[in-house]
């Protein structure tokens, strides 16, 4: 299940970076001029280098993280897990050990949420629309998000650190 996952995450990276092709191709939104300007929509802007780079690692964090989450449901979805391996799909991606796969898509999770936290708030620093963004939806969501993931990386992260009784 995991190469399954690491498959569908790879190429959810690659559809989020189609953004940045040039807009001539109908498919990108990027224009060169003297810098590098890339606007897909109006609340997404992104202008010079540094914050073309920081909004590339947002958008393919946020993507990447899509088939991971995905995943993270369904290993603990007991009806569906229960269904997956009674049908041609087991045979096609393997369901073993559903609990490690739960827990490593977990990690992969939070990881990818740190990354896209940082480079949006990277970005709106840099073009002093932090406080703004903030009082938004996006900034509003993205700090609900947050402040729901943060308590259970939290427990999952202690937990993970206690010394193990064998």
């Amino acid at each position: 299940l995991s190469s399954f996952v690491a498959a569908a995450s790879a190429a959810a990276v690659a559809y989020s970076l189609c953004v940045f092709l040039p807009a001539w191709t109908r498919i990108g939104a990027a224009r060169w001029r003297r810098t590098v300007t890339v606007c897909p929509r109006p609340s997404i802007c992104a202008e010079g280098w540094i914050e073309v780079l920081l909004l590339a690692v947002a958008r393919t964090t946020a993507y990447a993280a899509l088939p991971y989450l995905v995943a993270l449901f369904l290993t603990k979805a007991r009806v569906s897990a229960a269904r997956w391996e009674e049908n041609v799909g087991s045979i096609l991606v393997a369901a073993d050990n559903l609990h490690e796969t739960h827990e490593a898509c977990g990690w992969r999770v939070a990881g990818f949420a740190v990354l896209h936290t940082i480079a949006h708030f990277a970005r709106w620093l840099i073009r002093r629309e932090l406080r703004a963004k903030l009082g938004g939806g996006a900034g509003r969501s993205g700090l609900a998000a947050m402040c729901c993931c943060a308590p259970v990386l939290v427990l999952v992260t202690a937990r993970a650190l206690r010394p193990r009784v064998v």
